[in-house]
């Protein structure tokens, strides 16, 4: 098969709603040669645990080559919301599928009934030999996947698949198959992309009357703030928010406007100044009066419609102020890809797929989703200024195992209960429902509602994410174990991120990046036919809960401060009382019963200073006092002398505090 029609193949097969036909023959063009072995399980066949999501599955045929065995399924999921959210069902279903066949793996369709979208995967069970020749399982399963369809695009699978197709003669091993699921690929082609678009595009392009007097590091600030104001849109119309005046939904939302704007020939470069800009500060806040009045009606009317965001990602800020301009060369080159050319880096806006998802060990979406974006902003530090700021990325299940453990060691620690016990339970959390000691649940339970966990070197947030995602594993389990219900994931995310996560970096890029990361975990759980996007705040303000600083220094002009322990308890009532009132204002910030502009948020800070300015306050008060006590005693002691010398002591002493 020559290269255009592997082209035409896969875009076919992949741009458009699922058909049997066509899947089928991909199948067969992909693989050479299977054998059509078929059958199909639905009704009793589908286990109890799965019964409320799955349809039906059908086997289309069977291929074996280099002594493994792939499954070629169809699964035909029961409602449209379980393609998207039930990801693990979907994982453990073909997991039970292939032990029960003792099969290495399967290649896998799976279609919902409503949806003009489908999911290609690729699950692989690891066995071992036994004396008996009886292969058991090792480890999981895992699943790569594509979310392809109408709606989606196909160059990454054009990319991954088409050296497989043009050879005529090569049948692919599993390996192989894996190789083409590979998202490390993607992941490197996106950073190449995005690096060229930050550096090269964007703040080479800027204007501003005075470019050449602005530091590099406020045009390096401002060009990866706007770009992730962009790439979160992107993410987010993923969800089909984004709606034109007729309340049509449009996946491609921003691209489409753009191509609105040039249509209605606008005056020239003003795509970002009225039209982005009224989008950011005023549509996204609700604050139509920032909504420009030289915009179309049509597109003052679609701005109308659009979700609360709240959150501080689109209030306008210091970097906002600075008044900078981005010509419309700039997103031209975002959002118009060159499709005759070979360079892939000029529209990769629009080449590459996104996921809210967040990849977990186990499940793996070959597309952007957030944690690339992590890896994306950690590989731009240089290698020179990696090495001196101890910058580097690890890997998502050395993340996941040391979240694990360290709750193990914090709840064997409060809770007093069995190590080996906390283990089964923390590393497979399922267990949970077999577990009988409900005392003991209710513990767990209790402790992990009051941890606080901390991340010092915030980075991208992969610890933070992590931790929220075992956090909600765990607190699933426990509460359909101990009060037989589901948790509502929205509202326990918006929980965790509350009361247990906090974040410090030196990096302003890494508190951007973190709050993107939370953000975007909360909009994946968020369905807008059971909450109201429209009129109340949807995402938390996380100024306060990531924070750029150093955690290193724990002192202010030589005084070490310290408030956790018993030591908040010395202090004054009065600063107490305010440090209550500082706690309830960052709620109510977080939450968006307060205002999100930077009015609120310096009256916050300057609560913070107020306080910590009391604390010094009364620590040079106390150190003066026993300084004044300490120069009584010395002048008593002054002109006599015991048996041997003039008592050094107390002089010492006063020096020593005469310093502080």
């Amino acid at each position: 098969m020559d290269r255009e029609q592997a082209k035409k193949l896969i875009i076919n097969t992949f741009e458009n709603p699922f058909a049997k036909d066509r899947f089928v023959y991909f199948l067969r063009n992909l693989l050479k040669s299977f054998e059509e072995s078929t059958f199909v399980y639905q009704g009793n066949y589908i286990p109890d645990a799965f019964e409320k999501y799955v349809r039906t599955l059908e086997r289309v045929g069977k291929y074996n080559y280099d002594g493994k065995e792939i499954d070629l399924l169809i699964v035909e999921l029961k409602k449209e919301t379980s393609l998207e959210r039930a990801r693990t069902m979907q994982r453990n279903f073909i997991a039970w599928y292939l032990k029960g066949r003792l099969t290495d793996a399967a290649l896998v369709a799976f279609v919902s009934p409503t949806s003009e979208d489908w999911r290609f995967s690729l699950v692989k069970m690891d066995y071992r030999f036994e004396e008996k020749k009886v292969k058991e399982e090792i480890t999981p399963a895992r699943r790569w996947s594509f979310l392809v369809g109408k709606n989606e695009k196909s160059h990454t699978a054009q990319s991954r698949f088409l050296p497989l197709l043009e050879n005529d003669d090569w049948k692919p091993a599993l390996k192989d198959l894996e190789e083409a699921f590979n998202v490390e690929v993607v992941t490197q082609e996106f950073f190449d992309a995005y690096r060229y678009a930050l550096h090269e595009v964007i703040i080479k392009n800027l204007k501003h009357e005075n470019i050449n007097e602005i530091p590099y590091e406020k045009k390096h600030s401002f060009a990866q703030q706007l770009l992730s104001r962009i790439l979160f849109i992107y993410f987010l119309q993923k969800k089909g928010w984004l709606k034109w005046k007729n309340y049509e939904q449009d996946k491609s939302y921003l691209k489409n406007l753009w191509l609105k704007y040039k249509e209605k020939h606008c005056k020239k470069d003003k795509f970002y100044s009225i039209w982005l800009k009224s989008l950011f500060f005023g549509a996204f806040n609700k604050r139509f009066q920032f909504i420009h009045s030289e915009l179309p009606d049509d597109i003052k009317e679609s701005y109308s419609t659009m979700p609360f965001l709240n959150g501080g990602l689109f209030s306008e800020n210091e970097l906002d102020k600075i008044g900078f301009d981005v010509p419309d060369e700039v997103f031209e080159w975002l959002f118009e890809p060159d499709l005759w050319s070979s360079d892939k880096k000029k529209g990769f806006l629009e080449i590459f797929n996104f996921t809210i998802d967040e990849a977990t060990p186990l499940d793996v979406e070959v597309a952007v989703d957030p944690e690339m974006l992590g890896k994306v902003y950690e590989s731009l530090i240089n290698e020179e200024e990696r090495g001196s700021s101890g910058i580097f990325y690890t890997p998502r299940n050395e993340i996941d195992l040391m979240c694990r453990l360290s709750l193990v060691e914090y709840l064997h620690a409060k809770a007093g209960i069995d190590k080996q016990d906390l283990i089964d339970l923390i590393f497979n959390p399922p267990s949970i429902s077999k577990y009988e000691n409900i005392d003991n649940l209710k513990l767990i339970r209790r402790y992990l509602e009051e941890v606080k966990i901390v991340d010092p070197a915030v980075g991208s947030a992969s610890f933070l994410v992590g931790m929220m995602s075992v956090l909600v594993e765990l607190h699933s389990e426990l509460t359909r174990k101990i009060e037989n219900r589901e948790e509502n994931l929205f509202a326990l995310k918006n929980r965790i991120i509350l009361e247990n996560l906090y974040g410090v970096d030196i990096k302003d890029w890494a508190v951007m990046v973190g709050e993107l990361r939370l953000w975007l975990s909360l909009i994946i759980e968020t369905d807008e036919k059971y909450m109201d996007i429209y009129t109340k705040p949807l995402l938390p303000n996380l100024s306060f809960k990531i924070r750029q600083g150093d955690s290193l220094v724990e002192e202010i002009g030589g005084v070490f401060i310290n408030l956790r322990g018993n030591a908040l308890k010395t202090l004054p009532k009065s600063i107490q009382q305010k440090i209550a009132e500082l706690i309830d204002r960052k709620a109510d910030y977080f939450s968006g019963k307060r205002s999100a502009d930077l009015k609120e948020k310096y009256e916050i800070e300057s609560l913070e200073m107020e306080i910590f300015r009391e604390i010094l306050q009364r620590r040079i008060d106390e150190l003066t006092e026993k300084r004044n006590f300490k120069e009584k005693e010395l002048n008593s002691l002054k002109g006599q002398k015991d048996l041997f010398e003039k008592d050094r002591s107390q002089e010492k002493e006063l020096k020593n505090l005469k310093k502080k």
